[in-house]
């Protein structure tokens, strides 16, 4: 998958809601490599950098209620790799979760409508 098109669809789904943030990467995929994670970890990191999503995490997993925080690539990139093979997530409730910013729904409005 292209960089542009790891881009869209994570701005596409984190543009609907946090849980769509883990529709993306969460998919079990046969053929998902290291680098593919990798590529969606910059991604990310890309888009929280240009201010078009933001991390967050649970405030509290009972409630499920989220508070912003900064983001730990390291950790990130643990988290995303750690998808590839379910024997070794680290589990929802210690993960980051996103959501798109006014900006990044704008682009994904515009990537949509060249579609």
């Amino acid at each position: 998958m292209t960089k542009d098109k790891i881009r869209a669809n994570i701005l596409e789904l984190c543009s609907e809601s946090e849980y769509g943030s883990w529709e993306f990467w969460l998919k079990k995929s046969e053929d998902r490599t290291v680098e593919d994670a990798e590529q969606i970890t910059q991604a990310i990191v890309d888009l929280v950098k240009e201010k078009k999503i933001y991390p967050m995490e649970y405030a509290s997993v009972k409630d499920q209620t989220y508070k912003e925080t900064e983001l730990d690539v390291d950790r990130l990139k643990k988290q995303i790799i750690s998808f590839l093979d379910f024997d070794n997530f680290v589990g929802a409730d210690n993960c980051y979760w996103f959501l798109a910013t006014e900006e990044g729904k704008k682009e994904d409005s515009l990537l949509r409508s060249k579609k």
